[in-house]
């Protein structure tokens, strides 16, 4: 069974207690999907945050205190640990582009996988329409349990597309 590094976007600094619930609604059915067809190791945690408490826990999480650059540099560092990445979009800001734009340059793209809420849109054509330079699905959603037949499909693909390296070893190539 292959083992998926995923990494879940969200925009913590605009996120408030509505945002958070709804990511933490992805999370607890990405968690239901562990086991299945796959392992999922969620490498930036299963909990949700918010504006209020995103600071505190990054520190937590990471023993160093919070700075923009700290900040950048963890998520870049988590980017290219990642197998596939869920950008969960609720209204949010949009500062995922600038992951977004660092995942595109590196030499294998992390498969991305948009869930857009029915009621938000994706407010910058930065997110929208990279199907011609990295593998990109988009989806719409109400609630996240609407998702999971998508997001399921997804991981699949990403697991069937793994291939590990010619040592036998943790790391994994795309074919």
């Amino acid at each position: 069974m292959q083992n998926i590094k995923l990494l879940i976007r969200q925009s913590y600094t605009e996120a408030g207690d509505k945002e958070m619930n709804v990511i933490q609604g992805i999370l607890d059915l990405l968690k239901k999907m562990d086991g299945e067809e796959y392992g999922i190791e969620l490498i930036a945690g299963a909990k949700a945050y918010n504006k209020d408490n995103f600071k505190q826990a990054y520190e937590e999480e990471t023993g160093n205190p919070f700075t923009p650059v700290n900040f950048r540099k963890t998520r870049f560092n988590l980017i290219e640990e990642s197998d596939a990445i869920v950008v969960i979009r609720t209204g949010m800001s949009e500062s995922t582009a600038f992951e977004l734009c660092y995942n595109i340059q590196l030499d294998n793209p992390v498969p991305m996988f948009f869930a857009v809420m029915d009621e938000r849109e994706i407010r910058t054509t930065l997110l929208q329409d990279l199907e011609d330079i990295a593998d990109v699905e988009y989806h719409s959603f109400t609630e996240p349990a609407s998702l999971n037949n998508a997001l399921g499909s997804f991981l699949t693909r990403v697991a069937d597309n793994k291939q590990v390296d010619g040592e036998g070893g943790e790391n994994f190539k795309y074919k």
